[in-house]
C-alpha cells in the first residue's frame, strides 16, 4: 500500500504563488494519517472482527459503515478549514462576484456551514438531501429522466459499438484482476491485489475507470469525446451479484443525476426508484435522480455489469459544472497532499504514479477522466 506520508514532501513542491499553494501548518484534523481506503477495510476487519450475531455479513455492514465514517471524516476535514477555502477562492475564477456563480456561492456556504449528516426528507416523495449538500434552487425532481432528453446518450452510452468497446474492455479487466469472494471483506493484500472495491450492500462490487485508465482507454475516449458530463464522484463498472438485491438508499446529493448503462446484463435484472421500477438491459441506459431512495435487483443466474456514470443536474449552466469540477478537484488534491490520505476513486497504484510525475500537482489530473 502507498505510503501516503510522502505527501508531507510535496508540500514543499507546491510552487508559491500558484493557486492550489497553502499553508502546511496544523495537524490533520480527520484522523487516520497515511491511511488509504484498503488499509483501513484491513485494519477495520482485525478490530472488529466476526460478530458472534449475524455472522460474516454482520461484520460486512460494520466495516462498511467505518468505511464510509473515514470518507466522510475525511470530507469534512476539508470543508471545515480555512485553507481549503483560501485555496477555493484563489483557484475558481468569479467566485466572488459572477452572477452566474451566485448558486454555486450558495452551495459553497451550504458546504461550510450546515450540520455534517443532517437530512432533509420531502414527505410527499420520500427523497432523501444531505442539508450539506444540497444546491440552491435546482428545479422539482422526477424519479427518472427519459434517455431522449440528452444527446449524449443515444449518441454515445447506448450506441452499440460503444458497449462492444465496454464489454470486452471489462472482459480483459475481469481477467487480470479478477473480482474478490463476496462472503468476506477483502484483505490489505487482496485490496492491493485487485482493482475491485466493495459496494454498500451484499454482492455489490465497483471499479473505477481511473484504476484501470489504460484498459479502459476506448472507453473512456468515447465518453469524452461523446460529451458526457460526469461529474466527481462514480464513473466506473458497478457488479451485482446473481441471485441478489441491494439495499435501499439515497445518494443525498441533487446535483448530480445517476446513469447505468448494461454492459453485460442477463434477464430478470431491475433497479427501484421511489416506487417506480424500471428494468435493466444489455445496450440501454438509465438515468435517475438518486437522491429518491433505491435499489437494485439481479434475479439471474450470472453477475450483473453496468457502467455507472454520475453526470451533473441539466439546470447546471456550464460556468456552474466547471466550478463545480474545480471544487471537488480541489478537495481531492487537498485531501491528498494536506490530510495525507487517500481520495476516494483513486487508487494507490494511481497516486503513486501521479506523485512520481508530478500530475497531482496539475488540476487536469484531477478534473478530467481522460488525464
Amino acid at each position: 500500500t502507498m505510503k501516503l506520508c510522502c505527501a508531507q514532501v510535496l508540500l514543499l513542491l507546491l510552487p508559491l504563488g500558484a493557486p492550489w499553494a497553502w499553508s502546511s501548518r496544523g495537524q490533520s484534523s480527520a484522523g487516520g494519517v497515511g491511511l488509504s481506503r484498503s488499509v483501513l477495510l484491513e485494519r477495520s476487519t482485525c478490530v472488529l472482527g466476526a460478530s458472534e450475531e449475524g455472522g460474516e455479513e454482520s461484520r460486512e455492514r460494520q466495516v462498511l459503515a467505518s468505511v464510509e465514517t473515514y470518507a466522510k471524516r475525511l470530507e469534512q476535514a476539508c470543508f471545515a478549514a480555512d485553507p481549503f477555502w483560501a485555496l477555493v477562492e484563489r483557484s475558481i475564477p468569479g467566485l466572488a462576484s459572477d452572477p452566474d456563480l451566485e448558486r454555486f456561492r450558495g452551495f459553497c456556504h451550504n458546504l461550510k456551514n450546515e450540520p455534517p449528516g443532517e437530512i432533509e426528507i420531502d414527505r410527499s416523495s420520500g427523497r432523501e438531501v444531505l442539508r450539506q449538500f444540497t444546491y440552491p434552487e435546482l428545479p422539482s425532481p422526477a424519479c427518472f429522466h427519459h434517455p431522449s432528453d440528452f444527446d449524449w446518450v443515444a449518441g454515445t452510452l447506448s450506441m452499440p459499438d460503444f458497449v462492444a468497446k465496454a464489454k470486452e474492455e471489462l472482459g480483459a479487466v475481469l481477467a487480470m484482476t479478477p473480482l474478490f469472494d463476496d462472503d468476506r471483506p477483502p484483505s490489505e493484500d487482496e485490496s492491493d491485489g485487485t482493482s475491485w472495491t466493495q459496494g454498500g450492500w451484499y454482492g455489490s462490487q465497483y471499479l473505477p475507470l481511473r484504476a484501470r485508465q489504460v484498459e479502459f482507454q476506448r472507453t473512456i475516449q468515447a465518453m469524452v469525446s461523446g460529451e458526457v458530463p460526469y461529474s466527481h464522484r462514480f464513473v466506473g463498472i458497478a457488479r451485482q451479484k446473481a441471485q441478489s438485491i441491494g439495499r435501499t438508499h439515497s445518494d443525498h446529493r441533487n446535483y448530480v443525476l445517476s446513469t447505468l448503462t448494461g454492459v453485460d446484463v442477463p434477464e430478470g435484472c431491475g433497479i427501484c426508484v421511489g416506487g417506480e421500477t424500471r428494468d435493466l438491459r444489455e445496450g440501454e441506459t438509465l438515468i435517475l435522480d438518486n437522491t429518491f431512495p433505491h435499489h437494485i435487483f439481479n434475479h439471474g443466474e450470472r453477475d450483473r455489469f453496468v457502467l455507472i456514470a454520475e453526470v451533473w443536474h441539466p439546470d447546471l449552466g456550464p460556468k456552474e459544472r466547471d466550478a463545480m469540477r474545480s471544487l471537488f478537484a480541489l478537495k481531492d488534491l487537498y485531501t491528498l497532499v494536506h490530510l495525507q490520505a487517500a481520495p476516494w476513486g483513486f487508487t494507490d497504484d494511481v497516486l503513486e504514479s501521479a506523485i512520481s510525475d508530478g500530475s497531482i500537482l496539475k488540476m487536469g489530473f484531477w478534473r478530467d477522466l481522460d488525464y
